[in-house]
C-alpha cells in the first residue's frame, strides 16, 4: 500500500479480524459499521489487514477515541493535529478555527465509508 497518497500522509493501523471485527490496540471497527457496497473480498477471521484512514476522514467527537495532541502544524484556513493512535505517528485535518492546543485531550471518530482496507499482500478489500 502506498503511504505517499495524500498530503497530509494517510494513517496506517494494523488489525486482525476476529470474524466479525477488525482490531488494533487502541480501537476496534465492526464489519457492520461498515457499507456493504464497498467490500471486494471476504474477511478471514485470524487474518491481519492493514486500516488506512486520510487524516481529513478523522473527526474530533464527543465519544470516540481519546488521543492526546503532541503538536499542531498550521497549514493555511487548516491545521494538523499530531497525535500517537495504536503506537503510530498519526495525523488530524482541521478548520483551524477550532480550538485545540498542544497537550489537550480529543475524542476522534473515523468516516467509516472513507477508509480503506488492504490484505497482508497490500490488496484492497474494502
Amino acid at each position: 500500500m502506498a503511504k505517499f497518497i495524500g498530503t497530509p500522509i494517510i494513517n496506517t493501523y494494523k488489525a486482525s479480524f476476529d470474524g466479525n471485527s477488525l482490531i488494533t490496540k487502541d480501537f476496534s471497527i465492526k464489519l457492520s459499521e461498515l457499507e456493504n457496497s464497498r467490500f471486494r473480498e471476504e474477511f478471514k477471521s485470524g487474518e491481519d489487514y492493514t486500516l488506512a484512514i486520510r487524516p481529513e476522514h478523522l473527526k474530533i467527537s464527543e465519544g470516540g477515541i481519546p488521543v492526546e495532541v503532541i503538536s499542531i502544524e498550521m497549514i493555511g484556513r487548516y491545521m494538523i493535529v499530531h497525535f500517537d493512535l495504536d503506537n503510530e505517528k498519526s495525523r488530524l485535518l482541521v478548520d483551524s478555527n477550532i480550538l485545540i492546543n498542544e497537550g489537550d485531550r480529543i475524542n476522534l471518530s473515523i468516516d467509516y465509508p472513507s477508509i480503506y482496507i488492504f490484505d497482508k499482500d497490500d490488496r484492497r478489500v474494502y
